[in-house]
């Protein structure tokens, strides 16, 4: 499976938590499928309307306390047209706190050197 960057260029690394979503079009628990430090894609169904304001709730690796953060819905991909990823949609999240903020890019940060480090022993196991 090709997992692609996101159109915004931002590393986005695979994370799987469960996540809350609340808005005034939708109340459900989705999977958060990857993290990057604007956004997250949340497989959920049914899909919220693009443009949807909502409050995204999901814990992060090392932090006991789940992050609660508003967010706006940027992507449907309720057809499933991106290979490798579940329906769902891309959320933008809306400024964040620094403590947020902070936990976010901790994660993206390890979890993004950590897939470096074994792409880095896959390609040099191709060699």
């Amino acid at each position: 499976m090709v997992v692609t960057q996101p159109l915004s260029g931002l590393r986005r690394v695979p994370l799987l938590r469960r996540c809350l979503l609340r808005g005034s079009g939708v109340d459900t628990v989705g999977l958060v499928c990857n993290l990057s430090l604007r956004g997250t894609y949340v497989a959920v169904r049914p899909v919220p309307k693009v443009g949807e304001p909502v409050v995204a709730s999901f814990q992060l690796p090392w932090w006991e306390q789940p992050m609660t953060i508003d967010a706006v819905v940027c992507w449907d991909n309720s057809g499933s047209r991106a290979p490798g990823l579940p329906a769902g949609c891309g959320l933008e999240f809306l400024a964040p706190t620094w403590s947020d903020q902070g936990r976010i890019e901790a994660v993206v940060w390890a979890f993004g050197r950590s897939v470096d480090l074994q792409r880095a022993v896959y390609d040099s196991d191709l060699h």
